[in-house]
């Protein structure tokens, strides 16, 4: 009985379970870590563009290669490149035998699962192009906002895009991959092996870092998420919003009332000096005023003097302070022989306008001559001609002509501008606007187009194979 007893006891008890496994920790991130991460929203609406490009790439590439294929209207077979007016433009190396490959195979690719946009990553990409100098690996980075799953193993990618100013112009550059033989770029965006990416622009350079099988910390800093369309629009977009394209009479108009073409003929009083530099002679005739010596009762003045320099500079000092030279106050532009100098004077006093030339070209200036200015006008402040590379860039502005714009919210600014071969192309950068003047074919060598400014600096920059030079800066002021 004691037995039998015993048995329904050991029935009566219940089998013990296993205890759960816990579950694995989320790694938190530290700021003091890294220190504070300082967001721009300029930036990271480019960032978003990026993505949302991406996502669209990836829904449908082979409705994706329309985009490229439109590019073809404005490829110029002379500079290899693509000037799209206010849009993007595009250097192409190889011609257009890479594009043509990139429609090929995106025509081939099937849809391909979407890139989850990951703050982490995001945040790695940040921090690559904040530290450029230490060149720390993407996988390096990534470690320090997340952390890779070992089990299951983990792939990392990168792509720089340099110069795009655009997320279409961005995306476009990368799937494309001009000039790279391994199309590296163009596999990371067409990619399954990725299951997360992060995007980050920082003034020209754009960073997206690919990763698998990646986990965030927790306790990141907030940022705000793209939205994401339902339905992607697949017809090359062009960043009109800020440009308008100018009338041939209108572009007439600017270039026949240019001020370098009203320089008065040189007469026998025109002061004219002789120089001679290694034995290469130089000739400067003064046009207006014709010497050197000179009276000023306003406090902007145009100076014009004929030449047979290469290249022509010049600096404004003022003699009753110093000799503090006003590096900002004066412009010189030079075109068919004839220099222009715009000078300014923040009040009255004695001045010194030097002119320097570069015979030869190489850059090497040597100080010519110098004006001698009274000028008699009343205070202002001192107007912004930042330096220039408008010469050496064979590039002359005929509008605007001055250093500073007035901003008006409805108006568009005129920008003519001529441009010698091989420039590819003429940009004005406005805030994040950038936007590439129209090419005349009824003048050649003209650029043109109306650009609506924002308040702040602006730039005109030529384009060289894709690689922008600014070779004029502008304020644009309330």
């Amino acid at each position: 009985e004691e037995e039998e007893e015993e048995e329904e006891e050991e029935e009566e008890q219940e089998p013990e379970q296993a205890a759960p496994e816990p579950e694995p920790e989320v790694a938190v991130f530290e700021e003091e870590e890294l220190g504070p991460i300082n967001f721009n929203p300029e930036w990271q609406a480019i960032e978003h563009q990026v993505y949302v490009e991406l996502c669209a790439l990836r829904a449908n590439p082979s409705g994706y290669s329309a985009k490229v294929e439109q590019l073809k209207q404005y490829y110029h077979e002379e500079t290899q490149s693509f000037i799209v007016p206010g849009g993007v433009i595009l250097s192409a190396q190889e011609g257009w035998a890479a594009y043509q490959e990139c429609i090929d195979e995106l025509r081939k690719t099937a849809p391909l699962p979407p890139l989850q946009y990951s703050r982490a990553a995001t945040l790695a990409a940040m921090a690559g192009l904040t530290d450029q100098n230490k060149e720390t690996p993407p996988r390096e980075l990534l470690e320090s906002y997340g952390v890779f799953s070992e089990e299951l193993g983990s792939s990392v990618a990168q792509s720089l895009c340099f110069n795009q100013l655009l997320g279409q112009s961005i995306v476009l550059h990368l799937i494309i991959d001009d000039s790279y033989e391994s199309r590296g770029n163009r596999r990371n965006l067409l990619s399954e092996e990725y299951q997360i990416v992060g995007i980050s622009f920082n003034s020209i350079t754009c960073n997206v870092v690919f990763a698998s099988n990646y986990i965030p910390k927790s306790r990141l800093p907030e940022m705000p998420s793209p939205t994401v369309p339902d339905v992607f629009d697949y017809s090359l977009e062009l960043n009109n919003t800020a440009f308008r394209q100018m009338t041939p009479d209108e572009v007439a108009h600017v270039v026949n009332n240019d001020v370098h073409k009203s320089a008065p003929a040189a007469t026998a009083d025109s002061q004219v000096i002789e120089v001679e530099f290694d034995g290469k002679p130089l000739q400067l005739t003064l046009l207006s005023p014709i010497n050197e010596t000179v009276e000023a009762a306003d406090n902007n003045m145009i100076l014009m003097l004929s030449h047979s320099a290469g290249h022509l500079t010049a600096s404004l000092t003022s003699l009753q302070e110093d000799n503090v030279v006003i590096n900002k106050g004066c412009l010189i532009q030079s075109k068919d022989g004839i220099a222009v100098v715009y000078a300014c004077f923040p009040g009255p006093g004695a001045y010194k306008l030097s002119i320097s030339a570069d015979l030869v070209g190489e850059g090497v200036y040597t100080q010519v001559f110098d004006y001698k200015i009274n000028a008699t006008c009343g205070k202002q402040e001192a107007k912004e001609f930042p330096a220039t590379f408008l010469q050496s860039h064979g590039v002359y502005v005929y509008s605007p002509k001055l250093g500073t714009i007035p901003y008006s919210q409805d108006e568009f600014c005129q920008f003519v501008v001529h441009a010698n071969s091989p420039t590819a192309g003429i940009a004005v950068l406005s805030g994040e606007e950038l936007m590439y003047l129209q090419e005349q074919k009824e003048l050649p060598n003209v650029w043109a187009g109306k650009v609506k400014l924002s308040l702040g600096p602006c730039k005109i920059s030529s384009n060289l194979q894709g690689t922008h030079y600014e070779v004029l800066g502008l304020t644009v002021l309330q």
